[in-house]
C-alpha cells in the first residue's frame, strides 16, 4: 500500500445508507480546508469467512472493493460536497474498531469522522459499539455521528435524509474565498483583478468588510464603449437616452463610481430554487452570498448549471429516499430509473393523491430535468370518494 498523506481525514464506511451523511460532511470538511479523505472499508473475519473475500485472490479482490468503493463515493456523495477533494481508499480484514484504530496511527490522522448505528439497550450491550472503542482509544480527534446528525445541521442538504430531502443551498454552491474589491480601487486595478481570477464580476466592500456594491464585466466594458463617443446630433441624442444616473458611470474613474449600490443578496442557506428565482426575476448572473451584512461566499448561474451535473444512479436514489422517509410511501413496488437527468417512474401508488405526491417530489429533487409518470397508475381515485352524511360529518356535496 502506497504512503497515505499525514494528517488527512479517515473515514470508515461500509458503504451504507447510515454511513453516507458522515462521509458527506468529512468530504465537504475536506473541500473547505484543502484536506484529503481516506476512505476505509474493513471486511469482517465472518464475511472473508463466508467467501467476500477468497485469500487466493486477495489483491485482485481487494482492487475490486476499492474501486466499488470509489464509485459508491462519487455516486452518493453530491458534487457540490467532494469537488476537487483528494481521496485515497483503503480496504482490508479484521475487527471494524482495531483495523480503524491501527489506521489512523499509521497514517498520523487528524481527524476520525465516521457514522454510528445508534444502538440502543440491549443490542447496544451484546454487541457494542465500534464509534465507543475508537472514540476512547483514538490517537486523533474522532466525530462520531448518528443518522439522524445532520438534520438540524448546515449540511442537511448534502445527502439524502436532510432535512428538505436532498435540498441544496447556497452554502455547499458559493464559491469561497470571495473575490472582492475596495470602493478605492481604480478601474484598471478591478479590470486586472478580474482577469486574474478569470472571474466575471467582483463585490465591493469596505474596510470593515461589509458589501456596499457589485461591478460585472458588463459594467466595465459598457464604460468603454461610451468612451467612443459618436460626434454631433448623435452623439447628443445618445447621451439624453442614457437612464438617470448613468451619467456618473459613464466619467467613473474608481470602483465605488461605476458600481451598482442595490445588490441582490441571499443567506447561505437559501435553496437553489431561491437563488434560480432571484437570478431570473431580478436578471443577475451572480449572487453575493452574506451573512452578518459581510460577503462569505458568491454563487453564480455556472454555479447553478453544476446541480444538474449529478450522475443518474444517485438521483434514482435521492428519489427513492425522499420518498420513503418524506412522504412515508413504499417505493419498492414503485420501478424507478434516471437516464439523462429524466426520472421514469412506473408502477402502482395507493390512491391517486400519493402518485401526485410521487410525481411532485421527484421533481424536487436536485439534478433531475423531468419526470415521466406515464407509467404510473393508482388504484383508488381518493378524490371522488364523498364523505358519508350523517352523525359526526357535514355532507357538503
Amino acid at each position: 500500500m502506497e504512503a497515505l498523506p499525514s494528517g488527512a481525514l479517515l473515514v470508515p464506511t461500509d458503504m451504507s445508507h447510515v454511513s453516507l451523511p458522515a462521509v458527506a460532511y468529512a468530504a465537504d470538511f475536506a473541500r473547505r480546508t484543502g484536506g484529503t479523505l481516506v476512505l476505509l472499508h474493513v471486511v469482517s473475519p465472518r464475511e472473508s469467512e463466508e467467501g467476500v473475500v477468497d485469500g487466493r485472490y486477495v489483491d485482485q479482490q481487494f482492487e475490486e472493493i476499492r474501486g466499488r468503493l470509489l464509485w459508491w463515493f462519487r455516486t452518493f456523495v453530491p458534487l457540490a460536497a467532494r469537488q476537487g477533494v483528494g481521496v485515497e481508499t483503503v480496504v482490508c480484514v479484521g475487527h471494524p474498531e482495531h483495523e480503524i484504530l491501527t489506521m489512523a496511527r499509521a497514517m498520523q490522522a487528524g481527524m476520525i469522522v465516521m457514522a454510528t448505528h445508534a444502538r440502543r439497550g440491549l443490542r447496544r450491550a451484546v454487541i457494542g459499539s465500534v464509534a465507543e472503542a475508537v472514540l476512547r482509544q483514538a490517537p486523533c480527534p474522532v466525530l462520531a455521528m448518528s443518522p439522524t446528525a445532520l438534520q438540524n445541521s448546515n449540511h442537511a442538504g448534502l445527502v439524502p435524509g436532510g432535512q428538505g430531502g436532498c435540498v441544496m443551498h447556497a452554502r455547499e454552491l458559493m464559491s469561497t474565498p470571495v473575490v472582492t474589491v475596495s470602493p478605492e480601487t481604480n478601474l484598471k486595478e478591478v479590470a486586472e483583478c478580474m482577469v486574474a481570477h478569470r472571474v466575471s464580476g467582483v463585490p465591493v466592500v469596505d474596510h470593515f468588510g461589509r458589501l456596499v456594491g457589485i461591478i460585472s464585466e458588463t459594467d466595465l466594458v459598457s464604460k468603454l464603449e461610451s468612451e467612443e463617443k459618436r460626434p454631433g446630433l448623435a452623439g447628443l441624442l445618445d447621451h439624453l437616452a442614457q437612464p438617470v444616473g448613468e451619467d456618473r458611470k459613464l466619467h467613473a474613474r474608481t470602483a465605488a463610481e461605476l458600481m451598482t449600490s442595490a445588490v441582490v443578496t441571499a443567506p447561505p442557506d437559501a435553496s437553489v430554487r431561491e437563488l434560480i428565482h432571484l437570478m431570473t426575476g431580478q436578471g443577475v448572473n451572480r449572487i453575493p452570498i452574506v451573512e452578518s451584512s459581510r460577503v462569505i461566499g458568491i454563487v453564480t448561474r455556472a454555479d447553478i448549471l453544476r446541480t444538474l451535473v449529478r450522475p443518474d444512479a444517485a438521483i434514482t436514489e435521492d428519489v427513492r429516499w425522499r420518498l420513503l422517509h418524506d412522504l412515508w410511501i413504499d417505493p419498492t413496488p414503485l420501478t424507478i430509473d434516471t437516464r439523462d437527468g429524466i426520472v421514469s417512474i412506473a408502477g402502482e401508488a395507493p390512491t391517486r393523491s400519493e402518485a401526485e405526491l410521487v410525481k411532485s417530489w421527484a421533481a424536487a429533487t436536485e439534478g433531475v430535468v423531468d419526470v415521466d409518470t406515464r407509467g404510473l397508475r393508482y388504484r383508488n381515485d381518493d378524490r371522488r370518494i364523498k364523505l358519508p352524511a350523517g352523525r359526526g360529518w357535514q355532507d357538503r356535496s
